[in-house]
Protein backbone atom coordinates (compact mmCIF):
# COMPACT_ATOMS: atom_id res chain seq x y z
CA UNK A 1 0.00 0.00 0.00
CA UNK A 2 0.97 3.91 -0.62
CA UNK A 3 0.34 7.07 0.43
CA UNK A 4 0.27 10.35 -1.69
CA UNK A 5 3.30 11.09 0.35
CA UNK A 6 5.23 8.43 -0.95
CA UNK A 7 4.54 9.76 -4.56
CA UNK A 8 5.73 12.72 -4.08
CA UNK A 9 9.38 11.61 -3.58
CA UNK A 10 9.54 10.47 -7.16
CA UNK A 11 8.19 14.26 -8.08
CA UNK A 12 10.58 17.09 -8.38
CA UNK A 13 10.71 19.43 -5.76
CA UNK A 14 8.57 22.12 -7.62
CA UNK A 15 5.75 19.86 -8.53
CA UNK A 16 5.67 17.80 -5.10
CA UNK A 17 5.63 21.67 -2.80
CA UNK A 18 2.83 22.80 -4.87
CA UNK A 19 0.91 19.46 -5.12
CA UNK A 20 1.63 19.21 -1.07
CA UNK A 21 -0.05 22.61 -0.37
CA UNK A 22 -3.29 22.00 -2.16
CA UNK A 23 -3.86 18.92 -0.63
CA UNK A 24 -3.38 20.59 2.41
CA UNK A 25 -5.96 23.49 1.63
CA UNK A 26 -8.69 20.81 0.43
CA UNK A 27 -8.17 18.90 3.60
CA UNK A 28 -7.36 15.48 1.37
CA UNK A 29 -5.81 12.84 3.78
CA UNK A 30 -2.92 11.46 2.11
CA UNK A 31 -4.01 7.79 2.60
CA UNK A 32 -2.70 6.83 5.99
CA UNK A 33 -6.14 7.56 7.06
CA UNK A 34 -8.61 5.90 4.27
CA UNK A 35 -11.65 5.48 5.37
CA UNK A 36 -12.33 8.47 7.52
CA UNK A 37 -11.08 11.13 5.57
CA UNK A 38 -11.32 12.10 1.49
CA UNK A 39 -8.05 11.03 0.18
CA UNK A 40 -6.64 11.03 -2.85
CA UNK A 41 -6.69 8.10 -5.28
CA UNK A 42 -4.86 9.43 -8.39
CA UNK A 43 -2.39 12.04 -9.41
CA UNK A 44 -2.24 13.15 -13.33
CA UNK A 45 0.87 15.24 -14.08
CA UNK A 46 0.53 16.16 -17.91
CA UNK A 47 2.95 18.25 -19.91
CA UNK A 48 2.33 21.99 -20.55
CA UNK A 49 -1.21 21.42 -19.00
CA UNK A 50 -2.80 21.56 -15.47
CA UNK A 51 -1.77 18.70 -13.43
CA UNK A 52 -5.26 17.60 -11.13
CA UNK A 53 -5.81 15.13 -8.20
CA UNK A 54 -8.98 12.37 -8.04
CA UNK A 55 -10.41 12.49 -4.09
CA UNK A 56 -11.77 9.29 -3.11
CA UNK A 57 -15.51 11.18 -3.47
CA UNK A 58 -15.11 11.25 -7.37
CA UNK A 59 -14.06 14.88 -7.27
CA UNK A 60 -11.73 15.64 -10.13
CA UNK A 61 -9.26 18.89 -9.09
CA UNK A 62 -7.23 20.86 -11.18
CA UNK A 63 -3.99 22.23 -9.95
CA UNK A 64 -2.58 25.53 -10.70
CA UNK A 65 0.77 24.17 -11.85
CA UNK A 66 1.97 22.10 -15.19
CA UNK A 67 4.81 19.49 -15.61
CA UNK A 68 7.28 20.33 -17.94
CA UNK A 69 8.89 17.45 -20.69
CA UNK A 70 12.03 17.33 -18.53
CA UNK A 71 10.41 16.65 -15.45
CA UNK A 72 8.01 13.96 -16.61
CA UNK A 73 11.04 12.14 -18.15
CA UNK A 74 12.85 12.40 -14.70
CA UNK A 75 9.81 11.30 -12.65
CA UNK A 76 9.40 8.20 -15.35
CA UNK A 77 13.94 7.95 -14.38
CA UNK A 78 12.83 7.97 -11.11
CA UNK A 79 10.33 5.44 -11.23
CA UNK A 80 12.55 2.96 -13.36
CA UNK A 81 15.62 3.30 -11.33
CA UNK A 82 17.07 4.29 -14.68
CA UNK A 83 16.32 1.01 -15.89
CA UNK A 84 13.80 1.42 -18.64
CA UNK A 85 14.59 -1.62 -20.22
CA UNK A 86 13.84 -3.71 -17.29
CA UNK A 87 9.60 -2.47 -17.82
CA UNK A 88 9.75 -2.28 -21.73
CA UNK A 89 6.80 -5.30 -21.78
CA UNK A 90 4.92 -3.38 -19.17
CA UNK A 91 5.55 0.27 -21.19
CA UNK A 92 4.09 -1.62 -24.26
CA UNK A 93 1.28 -2.01 -22.29
CA UNK A 94 1.00 1.78 -21.20
CA UNK A 95 2.05 1.33 -17.33
CA UNK A 96 4.95 0.81 -15.35
CA UNK A 97 4.50 -1.15 -11.67
CA UNK A 98 6.08 0.77 -8.81
CA UNK A 99 7.43 -2.03 -5.74
CA UNK A 100 4.49 -1.11 -3.42
CA UNK A 101 1.77 -2.01 -6.25
CA UNK A 102 1.00 1.05 -7.15
CA UNK A 103 0.03 1.56 -10.70
CA UNK A 104 1.62 4.33 -13.15
CA UNK A 105 -0.10 4.85 -16.66
CA UNK A 106 2.18 6.08 -18.97
CA UNK A 107 0.41 8.11 -22.35
CA UNK A 108 2.17 9.80 -25.05
CA UNK A 109 3.28 10.01 -28.54
CA UNK A 110 4.48 6.21 -30.24
CA UNK A 111 7.84 5.80 -30.90
CA UNK A 112 7.21 2.71 -33.38
CA UNK A 113 4.25 0.68 -34.30
CA UNK A 114 4.30 -2.98 -34.95
CA UNK A 115 3.36 -4.36 -38.50
CA UNK A 116 -0.04 -4.49 -37.45
CA UNK A 117 -0.65 -0.75 -36.57
CA UNK A 118 -0.22 -0.91 -32.45
CA UNK A 119 1.89 1.05 -30.32
CA UNK A 120 5.57 -0.43 -29.57
CA UNK A 121 7.20 1.91 -27.63
CA UNK A 122 6.29 5.23 -26.26
CA UNK A 123 8.72 8.31 -27.40
CA UNK A 124 7.43 11.39 -25.91
CA UNK A 125 5.57 11.34 -22.62
CA UNK A 126 2.04 13.72 -22.89
CA UNK A 127 1.11 12.97 -19.14
CA UNK A 128 1.86 10.21 -16.29
CA UNK A 129 -1.54 8.83 -14.08
CA UNK A 130 -0.28 7.87 -10.27
CA UNK A 131 -2.68 5.63 -8.80
CA UNK A 132 -2.48 5.51 -5.54
CA UNK A 133 -3.01 1.63 -3.92
CA UNK A 134 -4.74 1.80 -0.30
CA UNK A 135 -6.38 -1.30 1.73
CA UNK A 136 -9.17 -0.31 2.40
CA UNK A 137 -11.22 -3.54 5.09
CA UNK A 138 -14.38 -4.46 5.01
CA UNK A 139 -15.74 -3.75 1.46
CA UNK A 140 -16.43 -7.27 0.96
CA UNK A 141 -18.52 -7.52 4.24
CA UNK A 142 -21.65 -7.27 1.81
CA UNK A 143 -21.36 -10.34 -0.07
CA UNK A 144 -18.41 -12.39 1.33
CA UNK A 145 -21.03 -14.26 3.22
CA UNK A 146 -23.16 -15.12 0.81
CA UNK A 147 -20.41 -16.68 -1.55
CA UNK A 148 -18.64 -18.25 1.11
CA UNK A 149 -21.56 -19.75 2.12
CA UNK A 150 -21.44 -22.05 -1.03
CA UNK A 151 -17.66 -21.96 -1.38
CA UNK A 152 -17.57 -20.02 -4.40
CA UNK A 153 -19.47 -22.66 -6.44
CA UNK A 154 -19.56 -22.09 -9.57
CA UNK A 155 -17.61 -18.87 -9.79
CA UNK A 156 -18.14 -15.46 -10.38
CA UNK A 157 -17.64 -12.80 -12.30
CA UNK A 158 -17.15 -8.81 -10.83
CA UNK A 159 -18.13 -6.06 -13.10
CA UNK A 160 -18.37 -2.45 -12.92
CA UNK A 161 -16.73 0.92 -14.77
CA UNK A 162 -13.42 1.42 -13.60
CA UNK A 163 -11.92 2.84 -10.55
CA UNK A 164 -15.67 1.11 -8.89
CA UNK A 165 -13.60 -1.03 -6.40
CA UNK A 166 -13.22 -4.14 -8.46
CA UNK A 167 -10.03 -4.78 -7.51
CA UNK A 168 -9.95 -3.97 -3.99
CA UNK A 169 -12.45 -6.06 -3.92
CA UNK A 170 -10.89 -9.15 -5.59
CA UNK A 171 -8.10 -8.41 -3.45
CA UNK A 172 -9.86 -8.93 0.31
CA UNK A 173 -11.81 -11.92 -1.16
CA UNK A 174 -8.79 -13.83 -1.37
CA UNK A 175 -7.40 -13.22 1.78
CA UNK A 176 -10.03 -13.57 3.29
CA UNK A 177 -11.17 -17.20 1.58
CA UNK A 178 -7.49 -17.92 2.30
CA UNK A 179 -7.87 -17.26 6.29
CA UNK A 180 -10.62 -17.93 8.91
CA UNK A 181 -11.41 -21.28 10.72
CA UNK A 182 -11.54 -22.95 7.51
CA UNK A 183 -9.36 -21.57 5.32
CA UNK A 184 -8.88 -22.64 1.15
CA UNK A 185 -6.06 -23.06 -1.66
CA UNK A 186 -6.55 -19.62 -3.27
CA UNK A 187 -4.01 -19.54 -6.48
CA UNK A 188 -3.54 -15.28 -7.00
CA UNK A 189 -3.06 -14.75 -10.54
CA UNK A 190 -1.58 -11.27 -10.14
CA UNK A 191 -0.28 -10.20 -13.94
CA UNK A 192 -0.02 -6.32 -12.70
CA UNK A 193 0.65 -6.60 -9.35
CA UNK A 194 -2.06 -4.93 -7.93
CA UNK A 195 -3.85 -7.81 -5.95
CA UNK A 196 -1.16 -9.24 -3.67
CA UNK A 197 0.40 -5.80 -3.23
CA UNK A 198 -0.30 -6.48 0.58
CA UNK A 199 2.00 -8.88 0.64
CA UNK A 200 5.22 -6.45 -0.59
CA UNK A 201 3.60 -3.68 1.70
CA UNK A 202 6.39 -4.75 4.38
CA UNK A 203 4.03 -4.61 7.34
CA UNK A 204 1.99 -7.63 8.89
CA UNK A 205 -1.35 -8.72 7.14
CA UNK A 206 -2.64 -8.72 10.30
CA UNK A 207 -1.87 -4.95 10.72
CA UNK A 208 -3.73 -4.17 7.97
CA UNK A 209 -7.46 -6.11 8.48
CA UNK A 210 -5.83 -6.67 11.62
CA UNK A 211 -9.61 -7.76 13.31
CA UNK A 212 -9.77 -10.45 10.65
CA UNK A 213 -6.75 -12.11 11.21
CA UNK A 214 -6.46 -11.82 14.92
CA UNK A 215 -9.73 -13.80 15.08
CA UNK A 216 -8.44 -16.90 14.00
CA UNK A 217 -5.18 -19.40 14.76
CA UNK A 218 -4.28 -18.98 11.23
CA UNK A 219 -2.35 -15.97 9.62
CA UNK A 220 -4.33 -13.52 7.07
CA UNK A 221 -4.11 -14.87 3.70
CA UNK A 222 -2.04 -17.83 4.89
CA UNK A 223 -2.89 -20.41 2.06
CA UNK A 224 -2.44 -17.98 -0.72
CA UNK A 225 0.08 -18.63 -3.76
CA UNK A 226 0.76 -15.82 -6.15
CA UNK A 227 1.65 -16.06 -9.39
CA UNK A 228 3.18 -12.71 -9.90
CA UNK A 229 4.22 -10.69 -13.31
CA UNK A 230 2.30 -14.51 -15.25
CA UNK A 231 -0.33 -13.56 -17.54
CA UNK A 232 -3.45 -14.49 -17.04
CA UNK A 233 -3.30 -17.48 -19.51
CA UNK A 234 -0.07 -19.08 -18.04
CA UNK A 235 -0.98 -18.36 -14.68
CA UNK A 236 -4.65 -19.88 -14.80
CA UNK A 237 -3.04 -23.00 -16.75
CA UNK A 238 -0.11 -23.40 -14.09
CA UNK A 239 -2.29 -23.47 -11.08
CA UNK A 240 -4.72 -25.95 -12.46
CA UNK A 241 -2.16 -27.87 -13.53
CA UNK A 242 0.43 -27.73 -10.19
CA UNK A 243 -1.40 -26.31 -7.37
CA UNK A 244 -4.44 -28.28 -7.25
CA UNK A 245 -6.00 -24.82 -5.90
CA UNK A 246 -9.76 -24.33 -4.54
CA UNK A 247 -10.05 -21.04 -5.63
CA UNK A 248 -8.00 -19.34 -8.30
CA UNK A 249 -9.09 -15.35 -8.21
CA UNK A 250 -7.93 -12.97 -11.50
CA UNK A 251 -8.40 -9.30 -12.33
CA UNK A 252 -9.84 -7.70 -15.44
CA UNK A 253 -10.44 -10.97 -18.14
CA UNK A 254 -11.80 -10.41 -21.40
CA UNK A 255 -8.85 -10.87 -24.01
CA UNK A 256 -9.21 -13.76 -26.29
CA UNK A 257 -6.10 -16.03 -25.24
CA UNK A 258 -7.21 -15.55 -21.26
CA UNK A 259 -10.81 -16.53 -22.31
CA UNK A 260 -9.07 -20.19 -24.20
CA UNK A 261 -7.56 -20.58 -21.20
CA UNK A 262 -10.25 -20.15 -18.74
CA UNK A 263 -12.74 -22.42 -20.68
CA UNK A 264 -10.19 -24.87 -20.79
CA UNK A 265 -9.96 -25.35 -17.73
CA UNK A 266 -13.28 -24.97 -17.01
CA UNK A 267 -14.09 -28.69 -16.38
CA UNK A 268 -11.50 -29.40 -13.75
CA UNK A 269 -13.91 -28.34 -11.08
CA UNK A 270 -12.22 -25.23 -9.53
CA UNK A 271 -14.08 -21.85 -9.29
CA UNK A 272 -12.82 -18.97 -10.96
CA UNK A 273 -13.17 -15.10 -9.09
CA UNK A 274 -12.05 -12.39 -12.35
CA UNK A 275 -13.35 -8.83 -12.87
CA UNK A 276 -14.04 -7.12 -16.12
CA UNK A 277 -14.98 -3.56 -16.98
CA UNK A 278 -18.46 -2.92 -17.60
CA UNK A 279 -21.49 -0.44 -16.92
CA UNK A 280 -24.18 -2.65 -16.58
CA UNK A 281 -25.14 -6.89 -17.21
CA UNK A 282 -26.73 -5.67 -20.46
CA UNK A 283 -22.95 -4.13 -21.97
CA UNK A 284 -21.05 -7.26 -19.84
CA UNK A 285 -23.13 -9.41 -22.69
CA UNK A 286 -21.78 -7.36 -25.59
CA UNK A 287 -17.93 -8.25 -24.82
CA UNK A 288 -18.33 -11.09 -27.33
CA UNK A 289 -15.88 -13.23 -25.02
CA UNK A 290 -17.34 -12.69 -21.94
CA UNK A 291 -20.33 -13.50 -23.32
CA UNK A 292 -18.83 -16.89 -23.94
CA UNK A 293 -17.89 -17.25 -21.22
CA UNK A 294 -21.50 -16.61 -19.45
CA UNK A 295 -23.35 -18.86 -21.91
CA UNK A 296 -20.58 -21.83 -21.15
CA UNK A 297 -21.62 -21.85 -17.34
CA UNK A 298 -18.04 -20.40 -15.99
CA UNK A 299 -19.82 -18.14 -13.67
CA UNK A 300 -22.76 -19.14 -11.97
CA UNK A 301 -22.94 -15.77 -10.85
CA UNK A 302 -22.12 -11.98 -12.21
CA UNK A 303 -22.29 -9.10 -9.60
CA UNK A 304 -22.15 -5.77 -10.30
CA UNK A 305 -19.97 -3.58 -8.43
CA UNK A 306 -20.59 0.02 -7.09
CA UNK A 307 -20.06 2.54 -4.44
CA UNK A 308 -22.02 3.37 -2.56
CA UNK A 309 -21.26 5.00 1.65
CA UNK A 310 -24.71 4.04 2.86
CA UNK A 311 -23.60 -0.09 1.64
CA UNK A 312 -21.64 -2.02 4.19
CA UNK A 313 -17.93 -1.43 3.33
CA UNK A 314 -18.57 1.23 0.93
CA UNK A 315 -19.79 -1.09 -2.36
CA UNK A 316 -23.32 -1.95 -3.30
CA UNK A 317 -23.53 -5.23 -4.99
CA UNK A 318 -26.13 -6.21 -7.50
CA UNK A 319 -26.30 -10.18 -8.31
CA UNK A 320 -27.72 -11.81 -11.17
CA UNK A 321 -28.27 -15.09 -11.46
CA UNK A 322 -26.79 -16.55 -15.11
CA UNK A 323 -27.21 -20.28 -14.20
CA UNK A 324 -30.57 -19.97 -17.21
CA UNK A 325 -28.45 -17.02 -19.16
CA UNK A 326 -28.17 -19.41 -22.01
CA UNK A 327 -28.40 -18.75 -25.97
CA UNK A 328 -29.20 -21.02 -28.59
CA UNK A 329 -26.49 -20.68 -30.81
CA UNK A 330 -28.26 -21.96 -33.72
CA UNK A 331 -31.19 -19.09 -33.81
CA UNK A 332 -29.54 -16.43 -31.29
CA UNK A 333 -32.23 -16.40 -29.36
CA UNK A 334 -31.73 -16.30 -25.26
CA UNK A 335 -33.96 -18.89 -23.74
CA UNK A 336 -34.28 -18.18 -19.95
CA UNK A 337 -33.84 -14.57 -18.60
CA UNK A 338 -31.31 -14.55 -15.58
CA UNK A 339 -32.44 -12.63 -12.38
CA UNK A 340 -31.49 -9.75 -10.27
CA UNK A 341 -31.24 -9.35 -6.84
CA UNK A 342 -29.79 -5.68 -5.09
CA UNK A 343 -28.07 -5.99 -2.55
CA UNK A 344 -27.96 -3.01 0.02
CA UNK A 345 -27.70 -2.51 3.68
CA UNK A 346 -30.17 -5.55 4.72
CA UNK A 347 -28.63 -8.51 5.88
CA UNK A 348 -29.83 -11.02 3.10
CA UNK A 349 -29.54 -14.64 2.90
CA UNK A 350 -29.76 -15.44 -1.00
CA UNK A 351 -29.55 -19.37 -1.64
CA UNK A 352 -27.15 -20.45 -4.10
CA UNK A 353 -29.29 -21.81 -7.54
CA UNK A 354 -28.90 -25.32 -6.30
CA UNK A 355 -31.16 -24.43 -3.36
CA UNK A 356 -34.17 -23.00 -5.68
CA UNK A 357 -35.03 -26.45 -7.51
CA UNK A 358 -38.10 -26.65 -5.29
CA UNK A 359 -38.92 -23.53 -5.28
CA UNK A 360 -41.03 -21.40 -7.56
CA UNK A 361 -38.80 -20.17 -10.84
CA UNK A 362 -37.61 -17.11 -10.34
CA UNK A 363 -38.73 -17.46 -6.62
CA UNK A 364 -36.44 -16.48 -3.37
CA UNK A 365 -36.85 -16.49 0.17
CA UNK A 366 -38.34 -12.92 1.31
CA UNK A 367 -38.43 -12.04 -2.70
CA UNK A 368 -41.16 -10.57 -4.01
CA UNK A 369 -41.24 -11.46 -7.87
CA UNK A 370 -42.32 -8.77 -10.33
CA UNK A 371 -42.86 -8.85 -14.27
CA UNK A 372 -39.88 -8.71 -16.14
CA UNK A 373 -40.63 -7.89 -19.39
CA UNK A 374 -38.75 -5.47 -21.91
CA UNK A 375 -41.72 -3.67 -21.35
CA UNK A 376 -42.25 -3.59 -17.69
CA UNK A 377 -38.69 -3.10 -17.13
CA UNK A 378 -39.17 0.33 -18.32
CA UNK A 379 -41.61 1.11 -16.26
CA UNK A 380 -40.89 -0.66 -13.05
CA UNK A 381 -36.86 -0.65 -12.72
CA UNK A 382 -34.99 -2.24 -9.89
CA UNK A 383 -31.71 -0.33 -9.53
CA UNK A 384 -28.31 -2.08 -8.77
CA UNK A 385 -26.27 0.86 -8.39
CA UNK A 386 -25.07 2.49 -11.78
CA UNK A 387 -28.27 4.31 -12.66
CA UNK A 388 -29.03 1.71 -14.92
CA UNK A 389 -31.84 -1.20 -15.15
CA UNK A 390 -31.41 -4.47 -14.02
CA UNK A 391 -31.75 -7.04 -16.03
CA UNK A 392 -33.78 -9.34 -14.18
CA UNK A 393 -36.92 -9.55 -12.51
CA UNK A 394 -36.73 -9.75 -8.53
CA UNK A 395 -35.84 -7.31 -5.81
CA UNK A 396 -35.02 -8.94 -2.43
CA UNK A 397 -37.09 -7.37 0.38
CA UNK A 398 -35.53 -5.42 2.78
CA UNK A 399 -32.78 -3.80 0.16
CA UNK A 400 -33.45 -0.51 -0.64
CA UNK A 401 -35.42 -0.11 -4.05
CA UNK A 402 -34.29 2.39 -6.27
CA UNK A 403 -35.31 4.40 -9.60
CA UNK A 404 -33.68 5.56 -12.17
CA UNK A 405 -33.91 9.33 -12.39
Amino acid sequence: MSTLGDMLKYLPPRLAEAIAEECGRLGADDGAGAGQHCFVTELRLRRELPCSLTLSDGRNIPLPISARRSELSAVLARMTENSLHTHAAALRQGYIRLPDGSRVGVCGRAAERSQSGSAVGIGEINSMCIRISHQVCGVSDGIYEHLRSRRFEGGVLFYGPPASGKTTLLRELAFRAASGSQPMRVALIDSRGELGCICDSGGSLGETCGSRAASSSVPFGALIDRYDGYSKADGIAQATRVLSPELIVCDEIGGEEEVRAILETQNTGVPLLASAHAPSYEALLRRPHIRELIENAVFSECVGVCRDDSAPGGLRFTVTDCTGARTDKRTGIRTDRPETYDIGNADINIKSPAARDDAQPGARDGAKKTDCTPEARRERTVRGGFGMPSSGGVHISGAPRRRVR
